[in-house]
């Protein structure tokens, strides 16, 4: 598949009246539809199991975590018991459940490049020349060595096939990413609005870099060998919408390229 074309374009309205936000087109925004499952993933086919609607596009497994699990599981959370193998503590943003994805490895463990996404069929497909605002909440594990930028959308005309591979998909640019680097444990809103410029109808999440374009910084060790030495992300509450101006209104559409607007992409909207 090529490129995607994109414009990366930020909103400017006198107020926040000033426009609509439509129906949020992610069919399982907050992960609650699914099987809980103790064990941590490890089969990408499963994916749609504990996450109803989503899927990994590669060989790589997301993992589900849920506070309705028992605290001698993997997949617990707040932390379990105990388990010196979890990736780290957090509360659902919402609700009783959310996903984790590696975005950076650094080690045999978690090889370099090696990346895990998540996807999903959006409600209906983008349309052509429409501007839409794509959010989510995400918390950076605290228990891993590294926190990197790069996370982001990718919106595509249907699904991205790279069961292939587990490594970065950097054949594919995302129409929002957070070239910020997310050091918090808290959990953080990624959001940008971008301009349609084909009807996509799925989104994939993840970092779509390789390592020499990804930024990374040390938050914690070193871990020698182990997984930890890794960057790995908490997902939850995902939204795409469709960004209305009120007719009476003028608003304003900053339009550029990746590199002279990467500063847009990463805001409170």
């Amino acid at each position: 598949m090529t490129f995607n074309k994109f414009f990366p374009v930020l909103v400017l309205c006198v107020s926040s009246l000033n426009i609509w936000l439509c129906q949020n087109l992610v069919p399982k925004p907050d992960f609650e539809c699914g099987t809980d499952v103790c064990a941590f993933s490890d089969d990408p086919n499963m994916t749609g199991t504990y996450f109803c609607k989503w899927w990994s596009p590669t060989r790589a497994c997301p993992d589900m975590f849920s506070t309705a699990l028992g605290s001698n599981c993997f997949s617990s959370q707040p932390e379990g018991i105990g388990l010196s193998d979890q990736p780290g503590t957090q509360m659902p943003h919402s609700g009783k459940r959310f996903a984790g994805i590696f975005t950076y490895g650094n080690t045999t463990k978690v090889p370099s490049e090696y990346r895990e996404y998540i996807s999903t069929q959006l409600l209906q497909p983008l349309v052509v020349g429409k501007y839409y605002r794509a959010s989510m909440y995400v918390s950076c594990s605290s228990r891993m060595a590294y926190a990197a930028n790069n996370l982001g959308f990718c919106f595509t005309i249907g699904e991205i096939l790279g069961r292939g591979t587990n490594q970065a998909l950097s054949s594919f640019q995302p129409q929002v990413v957070s070239k910020e680097i997310i050091g918090s444990a808290e959990w953080v809103r990624v959001c940008g609005v971008f301009k349609a410029t084909e009807a996509a109808n799925v989104i994939t999440i993840g970092n779509f870099s390789i390592d020499a374009m990804t930024s990374a910084i040390s938050l914690r060790g070193p871990f020698d060998d182990s997984y930890y030495s890794s960057a790995f992300y908490f997902v939850d509450d995902v939204s795409v919408e469709q960004v209305v101006c009120l007719l009476r209104f003028k608003c304003h559409f900053l339009v550029g390229s990746l590199n002279n607007v990467s500063r847009l992409h990463y805001f409170s909207c």
